[in-house]
């Protein structure tokens, strides 16, 4: 057996609706570990886009660490996905956060000893790339085989609320902490005893967690069939472009939130770690409405709604004229943020047979890695113009590509085939795996 199944009980409050996953024991196990990886995640975020800003102030530099980010996710990602479907994805995952955790041990060592250099936590960046590569579609498709049907979709939106609470206490905090005796480096400790605490819990949770179907054929092969298997479903097809879409524009806004907070509004890191913390105060209410809706048929208008809003509210941040104000945009922009990620992640669930999960949610995530690709290109526009410019164009951008996409999505039916379930008859038609001919 891969996968436990969930230990739910007839009538308990959490059986019904949105929280309906956290009635497995091993989902909530799981669930936890997600909260203490990204409260860690947060902070190290916070913490090295100060230390990169302090250390050349320059909004270029902060970007150029996405940049190394983005380079190592891209083609890592790919591989990621069909080791994940053919390995356990609880070691995979587990092994993932034991990588960062010795990432951020290095780091806070570094910095200790007083000799961090900017090239270090660029390279640092390389190293998380490859990491969440493996983490993150590994830990989704954990999930849609520990909770299966509509709990799947639920139980990784419910995963992006982990991400929001982590968002919430990790940013403010770290930023709070670097001002104190324990400094960059004693924080860089500390994000990594959350890694490791991480680590230990998920591989607690019981079960191996293998692909139903040992996988044949090549890697490339399997990897061929994955993205057939994506072209083949416009619904999923349309999830992938938007993913893309959205990553190259309206999400890099958090790329000039140093500059913002710092030049434009003249704060410090406190305040840095308070906005970053604040656009995650919508996003976990956020969470539960879109765990609650993900599996209706209204939600993929939802998911192309907020994409295209997202866009906007970035404008709005750009337009700011105190810090007060942003603070309360930045509230909505991280309540919009938070709801396209959710819709985004769990509707490929929705959409994905179990068998390609790892390389459909490999195929999501590997958008992100554009963050890293623009970033500099919008880091350098925000030192020409400046912060404000840069936000508006950014976002403009994106609600205008967005609205493209919905166009495209009409003209190949991509609501209709959303509403279309991934059997097991339909999916060998869209990709049948290698080797299956031969065993017909």
């Amino acid at each position: 057996m891969n996968a436990p199944a969930a230990d739910t009980q007839s009538g308990s409050r959490w059986s019904r609706g949105a929280f309906a996953p956290l009635a497995s024991g091993a989902y909530r196990r799981l669930w936890t570990a997600t909260l203490i990886q990204f409260l860690g995640m947060m902070t190290a975020g916070v913490v090295r886009a100060f230390l990169a800003y302090d250390l050349t102030g320059s909004n270029t530099a902060v970007a150029a660490q996405l940049f190394a980010f983005g380079l190592a996710l891209f083609p890592s990602m790919f591989w990621a996905g069909v080791i994940i479907d053919r390995f356990s994805r609880k070691t995979v995952l587990s092994g993932a956060q034991v990588l960062l955790m010795v990432q951020a041990l290095l780091l806070g060592l570094l910095t200790l000893s007083g000799v961090l250099e900017y090239w270090m936590l660029f390279s640092q960046s390389l190293i998380e790339g490859v990491s969440v590569a493996f983490l993150v579609p590994s830990r989704q498709a954990m999930t849609g085989q520990l909770l299966g049907g509509e709990g799947a979709g639920r139980g990784v939106v419910l995963q992006q609320g982990a991400m929001g609470f982590g968002r919430v206490l990790g940013p403010i905090g770290g930023g709070w902490l670097v001002g104190t005796l324990l400094g960059a480096g004693g924080v860089f400790l500390l994000i990594a005893l959350c890694y490791g605490v991480a680590a230990w819990m998920t591989f607690r949770v019981p079960g191996e967690f293998r692909s139903e179907e040992e996988s044949q054929g090549s890697f490339l092969e399997n990897l061929a069939a994955g993205l057939r298997y994506v072209r083949g479903r416009p619904a999923l097809r349309v999830t992938v472009i938007t993913a893309y879409v959205v990553a190259l524009t309206s999400i890099p806004y958090f790329v000039l939130l140093p500059g913002m907070v710092i030049d434009v509004f003249g704060r410090d890191s406190f305040e840095l770690g308070a906005i970053t913390s604040a656009s995650s105060v919508g996003a976990i209410a956020v969470t539960i409405w879109a765990a609650a809706v993900v599996h209706r048929p209204s939600a993929w208008g939802l998911f192309l709604g907020t994409s295209f809003v997202f866009g906007l509210v970035v404008v709005a941040f750009g337009l700011a004229p105190t810090f007060p104000i942003a603070l309360v945009i930045i509230v909505l922009l991280g309540a919009v943020e938070m709801g396209y990620i959710a819709f985004v992640l769990g509707l490929g669930m929705a959409y994905s047979h179990r068998r390609y999960d790892g390389r459909v949610q490999a195929l999501i995530v590997s958008s992100f890695s554009f963050l890293g690709f623009v970033s500099i290109p919008i880091g350098l526009v925000a030192d020409a113009i400046g912060v404000r410019g840069a936000l508006i164009i950014e976002g403009l951008a994106g609600s205008l590509l967005v609205a493209v996409v919905v166009l495209y999505s009409r003209r190949i039916g991509a609501a209709e085939d959303a509403r279309i379930p991934a059997d097991e008859e339909r999916i060998r038609a869209l990709a049948p795996e290698p080797g299956a001919a031969g065993e017909e």
